[in-house]
């Protein structure tokens, strides 16, 4: 019955005060909402368990080392026995985009190359059909595929009579054999499955083409053991494939098993989720000092109702229940607020990035309110709860009751109340201090991001991937053919104003001595240095003469000239580039202008980018990128493309195809989402803060108005008497912002240990001080305006005040 009781006072207490109890529950609404938005989108994306039979269940081995794929060589010569020892059961696949001729127009899908247990391992039925067998995919077999929900409704229209009908693929017939669930996209973004033969590991055409694996570890081999033992098998594997003088110099390759979440984020996930999960907790727990400060408040506004209740023999208990019940009720409100806008902007969050990336995105990025997210809900305000509503309700109710019926709430509180005010103060300025200054760095790199997609130039450009596998590529020379014969050909289309190629080999190691070793991007190249607005600094280009039969040659970025050779010429200077696991000496003979689009860029101005750029007649690798401009103001140059490689004999070559301009401006529209998030975040944080240093200020000068009354009284100055004050703030607010540039610092050096110099010294001491100057003018001024409305009330009035 008195727990009614208080309940309803409480109510009362809330409906005579309107504005504040609105006020109260926006801040804790925003907090949690903020919160469990940040859980939900970064739990889906990386740990959230796929739905599905023994999903849960699967693994993908991730190649960390020199060479970071499998190839089907790999897979033949480790054995069925070799996986068999670690995993359980396991799947092999790889991706290969397909051009599907539909009503007379082609439409790029992406398909994927599988086992015949593909569907049996996922633990997936056909929504229509039957699964693939042995002998589909064998030679002599009839082709068949299936096909994804999507593509079954958006281009069959959903008719269950597309069952035995043929569709053409890449200039080949095949039977559409089964129709997958709605959601089916396994192992990431597939349109389509086609079936894979696996008699064909073994030969030629196949050995050196990328293959994934995914597995179920047995029960008896840990996650640490799987590891262990497929590298040292796949490095086995390997050297047997080498010289005895490529050996010395092998570089062997390290295996981390994870799940296909993860695998799709580079293994980045726990790195991600702790990151913006300490960004969104740290602003709940702002919002958890204001609201208990601002409930403390109130409370010390009714103490001496309090103090009454209490000499008239209510027990402490009591009294702390009656102050927790009004600020329970403000955060189950705030919690049920949180949980509806949370589930309404997943809703809009989901829906958005549905439309923007349609079947490109991973089957999983489905964000919806999930029990995951109400259990974090429950917690968040449980958390919410305990420092918003029991700390602040305690210590109110810990009163000298005498004292407060005899002087009432002035000074009742004593030394105490001050110091909870300064310690309440220098928490929110360091929390808002490492929240400005980490947001303003993650801003500073997501510009840099946005900069360079772009900087580099996609306006019209479609980017074409073609994998130089089998007996027509068994020599270099072959695939040098190919490459200048397509570049060729496709510069002599109508709708293509000018084509050439790039081959982005990735990070590789790089030595300058015996002792130094840098990761450097490096590029393979015809030479034609302006199709990527690139010119010749020094020295020469790469060239016809740069061939096999020459020595081997480099041209290095003007930033990696400035940065590793001292302020001498690069020029001559021989560099041990590591290619197809072991390092193959090149000689300096060209420094060239830097560009965006480097794998390293994003973190950096373009003056940060290193480069290597090698012939590709000297170095040609399978996978080869072909370039063409679309001429401007026509519409067929992707068409025509399609065209020319119908007529070709490299279609069972071509991987998929890229429209570069498409492709920057999402990459660019994702970005700005989260830009503005990070801003927005901050913008709330940057008012919580405020909000609080204000209160707390408010307090505090309400406390002392009889002194700010004596003072004026006694013929102090305003001035005087308002810089006294803001005096008194200082020091809360310097040692605030002295533990917010610690963490700062501290984020900084763990930062540059993972990006190296990317960043310069003075971009970090720039956003340091920027940050720190508009937040410590900020903070005072939410400090003076109480100040100075004080100073403005009568003397009189002052001193009467309660």
């Amino acid at each position: 019955m008195g727990f009614l009781i208080d309940i309803r006072y409480a109510l009362r207490l809330l409906a005579k005060a309107p504005k504040f109890t609105m006020l109260v529950t926006f801040i804790l609404t925003a907090g949690l909402t903020i919160s469990l938005l940040t859980f939900n989108m970064v739990y889906t994306i990386s740990f959230k368990p796929l739905q599905g039979k023994d999903a849960s269940s699967i693994v993908t081995p991730h190649l960390t080392g020199s060479t970071r794929v499998l190839t089907f060589e790999d897979v033949t010569q480790l054995g069925q026995s070799q996986f068999s020892a670690v995993y359980d059961e396991y799947t092999l696949h790889y991706r290969e985009e397909v051009r599907m001729e539909n009503q007379g127009q082609g439409v790029s899908l992406l398909g994927e190359k599988v086992m015949p247990n593909f569907f049996s391992f996922t633990r997936t039925e056909p929504l229509l059909g039957r699964a693939f067998n042995n002998n589909d995919g064998a030679a002599g077999q009839a082709p068949v595929v299936a096909l994804s929900y999507h593509v079954w409704q958006t281009l069959f229209a959903g008719r269950e009579s597309v069952l035995g009908e043929h569709v053409r693929l890449g200039g080949k017939s095949y039977e559409v054999v089964a129709v997958m669930p709605e959601g089916y996209k396994f192992p990431v973004t597939s349109d389509l499955w086609l079936p894979l033969d696996t008699k064909q590991f073994a030969q030629f055409d196949f050995k050196d083409k990328q293959v994934s694996v995914l597995g179920r570890l047995h029960a008896s081999v840990s996650e640490a053991q799987a590891n262990s033992e497929l590298a040292s098998a796949l490095t086995a594997v390997r050297e047997r494939r080498l010289s005895q003088s490529d050996r010395v110099q092998f570089i062997a390759p390290t295996v981390t098993h994870m799940s296909l979440q993860q695998q799709n984020i580079e293994g980045m996930g726990a790195f991600i989720f702790v990151g913006l999960q300490s960004f969104a907790l740290a602003i709940l727990f702002m919002a958890c000092i204001n609201t208990g400060n601002l409930l403390f408040s109130r409370s010390i506004e009714r103490q001496k109702e309090t103090a009454i209740r209490g000499a008239l023999g209510a027990k402490t208990k009591r009294l702390v229940r009656q102050l927790v019940c009004e600020g329970g009720l403000i955060t189950l409100l705030g919690g049920a607020l949180a949980i509806v806008l949370t589930a309404v902007l997943l809703s809009l969050i989901n829906g958005t990035l549905q439309a923007s990336l349609g079947s490109g995105m991973p089957f999983w990025w489905n964000w919806h309110l999930d029990w995951q997210t109400l259990t974090m809900a429950v917690l968040f305000i449980l958390f919410t709860f305990f420092f918003a509503s029991v700390l602040p309700a305690v210590k109110a109710a810990k009163m000298d009751i005498n004292t407060v019926l005899r002087d009432g709430t002035r000074g009742s509180l004593g030394r105490g109340a001050g110091r909870l005010s300064r310690i309440i103060v220098t928490i929110q300025v360091a929390i808002i201090a490492v929240l400005m200054l980490s947001g303003s760095l993650g801003s500073s790199v997501i510009f840099n991001i946005t900069d360079m997609v772009t900087a580099e130039k996609t306006q019209g450009r479609y980017s074409a991937y073609f994998n130089l596998v089998g007996a027509e590529f068994e020599s270099p020379e072959q695939k040098v053919n190919f490459v200048e014969t397509a570049v060729q050909d496709l510069s002599k289309l109508s709708s293509v104003s000018e084509a050439d190629m790039m081959q982005n080999m990735g990070l590789k190691n790089v030595r300058m001595d015996a002792e130094s070793r840098v990761r450097v991007d490096v590029m393979g190249t015809l030479g034609k240095l302006a199709f990527f607005d690139q010119t010749l600094v020094a020295g020469r280009g790469i060239d016809a003469r740069d061939n096999s039969e020459n020595l081997r040659v480099v041209l290095v970025s003007e930033s990696f000239a400035k940065r590793h050779f001292n302020g001498q010429s690069a020029l001559g200077k021989q560099l041990d580039i590591e290619l197809s696991d072991k390092y193959v000496t090149h000689t300096v003979v060209g420094i060239v202008s830097d560009r965006s689009g480097n794998t390293q860029g994003m973190y950096a101005p373009l003056a940060e980018y290193d480069e290597l750029y090698v012939s590709y007649l000297q170095s040609p690798y399978e996978w080869v990128q072909l370039i063409f401009e679309q001429q401007a103001g026509m519409q067929s140059a992707q068409q025509d493309f399609y065209t020319w490689l119908g007529r070709s004999d490299y279609q069972a070559h071509f991987s998929f195809i890229v429209d570069l301009e498409k492709n920057a401006n999402l990459y660019a529209d994702m970005l700005g989402i989260m830009s503005n998030g990070v801003i927005y975040s901050g913008v709330f944080s940057l008012f919580l803060a405020l909000m609080g240093v204000y209160g707390v200020s408010a307090a505090s000068v309400s406390m002392r108005s009889h002194e700010i009354g004596i003072r004026r009284a006694l013929g102090a100055k305003d001035t005087a008497i308002t810089i006294l004050f803001l005096k008194r703030n200082m020091g809360p607010l310097l040692i605030g912002l002295g533990v917010g540039l610690v963490v700062y610092v501290l984020s900084c050096m763990v930062f540059a240990s993972m990006i190296g110099s990317k960043i310069g010294l003075s971009t970090y001491i720039a956003i340091a001080l920027i940050t720190s100057t508009l937040l410590t003018s900020m903070l005072l001024l939410s400090g003076y305006v109480p100040t100075r409305r004080a100073v403005q009330d009568e003397p009189v009035a002052a001193l009467r005040a309660e």
